[in-house]
């Protein structure tokens, strides 16, 4: 698991709440399938005012970094 940059991390506890709201709005909507992603980060950039998004592409860009890093060693 390659894990958030520290500096754009958000409070856990607050995250783990604002997800679980998230999926059981998910389940009481009756949001299903490839519709359940977007759903889920549109309910927690609304809940976390918008702090989620840039924390959400600073972890993108290091699972990228990462990802080149595993590329590189195993193409030697």
């Amino acid at each position: 698991m390659v894990p958030i940059p520290e500096h754009a991390a958000l409070d856990r506890a607050e995250l783990d709440t604002v997800i679980e709201g998230a999926l059981a709005d998910c389940a009481a909507d009756g949001v299903t399938g490839a519709a359940v992603t977007p759903f889920v980060l549109a309910r927690i950039g609304a809940a976390t005012e918008g702090r989620s998004v840039p924390a959400n592409l600073a972890l993108a860009e290091n699972n990228a970094s990462v990802a080149a890093e595993i590329a590189v060693a195993i193409n030697v």
